[in-house]
């Protein structure tokens, strides 16, 4: 196998680009809860939000010709948006499965992508990059888990408004916290190749 290290440099820049555009938008949305009459603002992050998805998908694209996981995880991707377009516009068990099963492929594309870039960091001799992203894959599971136990929480808290923004901030810190390691580890990554 050979590395194209043009292609995995951009490809891995857009995709910390746009996990970091992702990141700005959950950190400043959270902020927002906080802040009376910023409502406004709410266009805007979601829209940033969007921008940053696009630009981490065009990077994922650009890489999916240099190794197999790649391909798999942009399939994982566009398979994970049409889960949580579902469970966004369903009710009940449906909407809870979709949402559980948007997580999973969610998880599985950071997966395959950490096993694909680490195969080009182990060609490069980067092994200490190649932990590093075996530990954001990790934070993330352990993140996404975190997520998960509490927003089955706020079924049972689905009264108290208070509980609910207690367990939304939670839930954004804990998958802030999860998506740091992995954008670190893109960044890294995006350099050691270029």
């Amino acid at each position: 196998m050979e590395m194209n290290r043009d292609t995995l440099y951009n490809g891995l820049n857009l995709m910390y680009i746009g996990e970091l555009a992702a990141i700005i938008g959950l950190f400043v949305g959270l902020l927002i809860l906080f802040l009376p009459g910023a409502v406004g603002l709410s266009l805007l992050i979601l829209l940033a939000a969007l921008v940053g998805a696009i630009v981490g998908v065009v990077g994922l694209a650009r890489l999916r010709g240099e190794h197999g996981d790649y391909m798999t995880a942009l399939i994982l991707l566009v398979v994970g948006v049409i889960c949580n377009l579902i469970s966004k516009n369903a009710t009940g068990a449906l909407s809870v499965i979709m949402d559980f099963a948007g997580s999973v492929l969610a998880l599985v594309r950071v997966y395959l992508v950490v096993r694909a870039t680490n195969t080009f960091l182990a060609m490069a001799g980067r092994t200490d990059l190649e932990a590093e992203g075996r530990r954001a894959f990790y934070a993330l599971v352990a993140s996404t888990v975190v997520a998960v136990v509490i927003s089955a929480l706020t079924q049972v808290l689905s009264d108290s408004l208070g509980g609910l923004i207690v367990l939304l901030v939670i839930i954004s810190l804990v998958t802030i916290a999860g998506e740091a390691f992995y954008l670190i580890y893109l960044k890294h990554s995006a350099q050691a190749l270029r």
